[in-house]
């Protein structure tokens, strides 16, 4: 359901496709700290542009562009390794019941408690056995990110307990975190995240990124 460099999202029906997320990993920078981007790119590379996630690694800051609609609607954005999925919050009765089952990344909209969120995590990787990811925003700050196969992400807010994601930077992070691993990284490498507006650079959300196996 996932294609890479340029590709259509394969086994995805065609009403769908406009439903495409489009993530492409477009730079990165050794030694950077997280936070609002230094370098804003232009406008027109980032037209389509609904966020800028700059992951921290032991490689250091990858940036990815996360954007709305298949691969041809970011015709115009810069080279770099490009990811295509669905993306679907399956909190929304709706939109859940028709493209659920073909998900690349299940993102809820809502924030549970931590009590909630981990369970929650694990039954939408049991019940919908096609996404790699799914996540939910947690009422204590972040959110937490599951991965098919083990693997568990606490997404915290400075490593304190802060704000809940909104629904938008939670799927906008899962999504990062789904170009991060059709790239050929782990995981286990990411340390941080900053979740930013391209146009409102004030509004980011900066995160420890804690990877847990299990």
């Amino acid at each position: 359901m996932t294609a890479s460099d340029g590709g259509r999202a394969g086994g995805v029906p065609a009403p769908f496709l406009r439903k495409l997320t489009t993530v492409r990993i477009v730079s990165t920078a050794s030694g950077q700290e997280p936070g609002p981007p230094a370098d804003p790119l232009p406008r027109h590379p980032l037209r389509g542009c609904r966020l800028v996630v700059d992951i921290g690694s032991a490689t250091g800051m990858h940036r990815s562009l996360v954007l709305s609609g298949p691969s041809g609607a970011a015709a115009a954005q810069p080279p770099g390794f490009l990811d295509e999925h669905l993306c679907v919050n399956p909190g929304n009765r709706r939109t859940a019941a028709c493209c659920a089952e073909y998900a690349d990344v299940l993102a809820h909209g809502a924030p549970l408690p931590d009590a909630q969120a981990g369970p929650r995590v694990r039954h939408l990787l049991d019940r919908y056995p096609g996404c790699l990811l799914a996540a939910v925003p947690r009422w204590e700050g972040g959110c937490l990110v599951g991965c098919r196969g083990g693997g568990l992400i606490r997404a915290l807010p400075g490593g304190r307990t802060g704000a809940p994601l909104t629904g938008r930077q939670c799927s906008g992070l899962t999504s990062a975190l789904h170009a991060w691993l059709v790239a050929g990284h782990r995981l286990t490498a990411v340390r941080t995240a900053a979740i930013s507006c391209p146009y409102r650079p004030w509004l980011t959300a900066v995160l420890d990124l804690r990877f847990t196996a299990g």
